[in-house]
Parts: C-alpha cells; structure tokens; sequence
C-alpha cells in the first residue's frame, strides 16, 4: 500500500475502499474466465451487478468482499484447483468461504480488513498524524 496518513481518516478510508480501474478490468477478466468454471457458478451468478458503480455504505463493503472473493476464485482456476464455494463448515450453521479438496484439504475463509461501522463512530478526527 502507498500513500500517506495525513489525508484525514474519512478520506484514507474511501482511498481504501475504492475499486481502481485496474482492478476492475482484472475483475471483469475473472467474471468472463470463471463463467462456464462448474465450482464457481453461484459465485458468478451473486456476482453479475458488483462491477456496477459503489456507494459508500454498508451494501458497497459486501460488494467490495464478493469482487475479492472472485478474484480469489480466479487465481486458484488458473492455479488448476478447483473448489467449493460457501461450503457449509462443522460449527453451528457456519460456512468457509472456499473448501479445496487434496491433501491437505484447505479450509479458507476470505478477510478483507476494513473500517466496521463500531470503529467509525468510535474514532474522532483531531488533526493529522504527525
């Protein structure tokens, strides 16, 4: 990551939060690679408006995580792996985001670390950083 801090917290965040053109174009890439991929179909169809442009609010954050989680997805069909996405995990009700069969079997959860709706109120803007 480049950049500086003293741009001021709200301004840094939507730095972070935003789709550049590239990534976009990678994604678009992914979207037309991983269309006829059978493992990833539910994944594309949830994924057919995300490239649409983001608001900042709650709905764009999850648009963000299903554009990373096709990226990822991406990179492990050009990797020759193949998955199963959302699949459903032995706690509770919970699921993983992908499970990859072999030895090891990977078990993977995909985390995008950004700013949660708690953080923002809780955080005050007083100058920049030094």
């Amino acid at each position: 990551m480049t950049g500086t801090f003293d741009v001021g917290y709200e301004r840094w965040v939507m730095w972070l939060e935003a789709l550049t053109m590239r990534e976009k174009h990678y994604t678009e890439r992914a979207i037309d690679a991983l269309r006829h991929v059978p493992w990833a179909a539910r994944l594309i169809r949830e994924a057919a408006d995300l490239l649409q442009p983001l608001s900042q609010s709650a709905r764009s954050q999850a648009k963000m995580g299903q554009l990373l989680e096709v990226r990822f997805s991406y990179e492990l069909h050009r990797a020759g792996h193949s998955a199963e996405y959302e699949c459903k995990a032995s706690v509770g009700g919970s699921t993983v985001d992908f499970r990859v069969p072999g030895r090891p079997e990977w078990l993977i959860e995909i985390v995008s670390v950004r700013a949660s709706d708690a953080l923002k109120r809780a955080t005050r803007e007083d100058g920049g950083f030094p």
